[in-house]
């Protein structure tokens, strides 16, 4: 290139020379050069063509849009002055052969386009975010991380699996423990349903061996009755003594022996509606101990309570004007005597109260617990009837 920027012709030769040999499809000139070239005679005329020419405002042809030139700039320190003189000097200069002139650029904007997408000049910097860019860059960064996310998860499955078999295990045991409880509890209530029925037939026994005698008594009584009638010797006096030795005192040194050795006694008995004849008024049906006449009394005098249980029940009243008893489905005890039954208790128990052990148990310790007197083992409590 010479001194004014243009080329020489040994450089266009050396340019040129590849395209002219035809050991080169094409080449790249500068828009105009090659019709310089072909006035000056260093390349035959027509020889050369330009490929897929454009459409431009000059007569020299050209493959690719034309782009500013030779630029002139003035530096910061340029005084005004010369800056204006240089202006009109190059303005004021008429068009080449070419019609190439000096001008003030419009638009740089096809510029910034054409290095932007040459990725050069200020767009430089594009071709580091480029893909294949980084992946050519960073490849090692790229594979050390794949590695280590392939190791990530097989050490996940890994571990997944551990998890999955420990928890079968897991399982496994406390599926044996809960059977090993199972039969552990099952094998526990059977034996306290064995000491159940052994304390049931210890009891049983030992009520059958104390109620034996006073019963075994009461029957010898009635047959000596039956005998001495049918002999003739069954005098007022003589019935009047076996009556009141078979009327159940045996029975009550019975209990009390039962109740000695710390037995608590509890006498279940059915209820049967009785006629009452009241002293002071008119006769009147109550409930009461479904016994004989001579022992009912007998068992509710020694009785530290007589308790009678029944469902409550309510009367309603129908459409047809008639009562009707309907159920609650609530079970009570009544423990203090009303007209129409027979109940006592000597623990200052409320008058009704639910039909439960626990409900019962827990009144006779709280009247036990309050009393300031201590009772002797061998006494009774001493209560209100």
């Amino acid at each position: 290139m010479d001194a004014d920027g243009e080329y020489a012709p040994e450089d266009v030769s050396v340019l040129a020379a590849p395209v002219l040999a035809g050991t080169a499809d094409a080449g790249v000139l500068r828009t105009c050069l090659l019709e310089r070239l072909e006035r000056d005679g260093s390349v035959p005329r027509g020889r050369l063509r330009v490929l897929s020419p454009q459409a431009q405002s000059t007569t020299c042809r050209s493959t690719s849009r034309l782009y500013p030139g030779w630029a002139f700039a003035a530096a910061s320190g340029t005084p005004p002055e010369l800056t204006r003189k240089v202006l009109f000097a190059l303005l004021s200069l008429p068009p080449d052969a070419n019609g190439q002139a000096w001008t003030v650029p419009a638009d740089y904007h096809p510029v910034h386009e054409l290095f932007r997408q040459l990725q050069i000049g200020p767009y430089a910097f594009l071709r580091e975010t480029r893909w294949a860019y980084l992946a050519h860059r960073y490849w090692p960064w790229a594979a050390g991380l794949a590695i280590l996310l392939v190791l990530w998860g097989f050490y996940t499955l890994h571990v997944e699996h551990l998890v999955q078999r420990r928890t079968r295990e897991l399982t496994a045991v406390l599926a044996e423990r809960q059977s090993l409880e199972e039969r552990v509890r099952s094998g526990q209530q059977q034996m306290e349903h064995l000491s159940r029925l052994s304390i049931l037939g210890e009891l049983a026994g030992t009520l059958a061996h104390e109620l034996n005698q006073p019963l075994a008594a009461i029957g010898n009584y009635a047959r000596s009755l039956l005998r001495r009638q049918e002999r003739g010797k069954l005098s007022d006096e003589a019935l009047r003594q076996a009556a009141e030795r078979s009327g159940g005192d045996d029975l009550d040194v019975a209990f009390d022996r039962l109740r000695d050795r710390g037995m608590i006694v509890i006498v279940v008995a059915h209820s049967a509606v009785v006629r009452f004849e009241a002293p002071d008024s008119d006769g009147y049906d109550r409930y009461q101990l479904r016994l004989h006449k001579q022992v009912e009394p007998l068992i509710v005098e020694w009785a530290d309570a007589v308790l009678f249980c029944v469902e409550q029940t309510r009367a309603v009243k129908t459409e047809d004007g008639r009562k009707r008893g309907i159920s609650t489905g609530q079970r009570v005890m009544h423990t203090v005597e009303r007209a129409a039954w027979r109940a006592k208790n000597r623990y200052s128990l409320p008058a009704e109260m639910p039909l439960e052990w626990s409900s019962l148990q827990a009144a006779i310790e709280a009247h036990v617990a309050g009393m300031s007197i201590p009772i002797p083992d061998d006494e009774r409590p001493i209560g209100a009837d």
